[in-house]
């Protein structure tokens, strides 16, 4: 069963693919370059409220922003699933568009 990455939500209906780098700048289709996220943590990604830091594999939280528990993201450290994870694409997200203040 599938779940999503940053939360325990299993129900594949409240389950989106979420694009690490936005089609918009550049992203692809490719598996590689999507995130499986609960809808409204789809959105919060997308607002930019948290991403996941590419060095550390942690997500972090807007400043100001609601902080992680108020999001219900449940596993903050993604270190335990870093082969799932394209390492470059997290990168120009959390460098371009989180560090940035950018929303998508």
């Amino acid at each position: 069963m599938q779940h999503s990455q940053v939360t325990q939500i299993d129900v594949t209906e409240m389950l989106d693919a979420a694009h690490i780098i936005p089609v918009a700048s550049g992203g692809t289709e490719d598996p590689n370059n999507g995130l499986l996220l609960s809808a409204s943590v789809h959105r919060a990604l997308d607002a930019g409220l948290w991403a996941i830091n590419p060095t550390s594999l942690r997500i972090e939280t807007r400043d100001g922003g609601p902080d992680a528990a108020r999001m219900k993201l449940d596993q903050v450290d993604l270190s335990p699933a870093s082969r799932l994870l394209n390492r470059e694409a997290l990168t120009f997200r959390y460098e371009k568009l989180f560090l940035a203040g950018k929303k998508y």
